[in-house]
């Protein structure tokens, strides 16, 4: 919010586009950065955890 009032309104759009996505996940349980940083091939904590 600061780099919008202080630099440029447009760095309200990522603000926007990540309460957006917070809010979709909090219903639907999937997270669209999650899934683009698993393509880059980082791995989620879970996913390196042995039971």
């Amino acid at each position: 919010m600061l780099l919008g009032i202080f630099v440029h309104q447009n760095w309200f759009w990522l603000t926007g586009f990540v309460g957006a996505n917070l809010f979709q996940n909090a219903f639907t349980n999937w997270c669209l950065l999650s899934t683009i940083l698993e393509k880059l091939g980082l791995k989620d904590e879970k996913d390196t955890c042995c039971n």
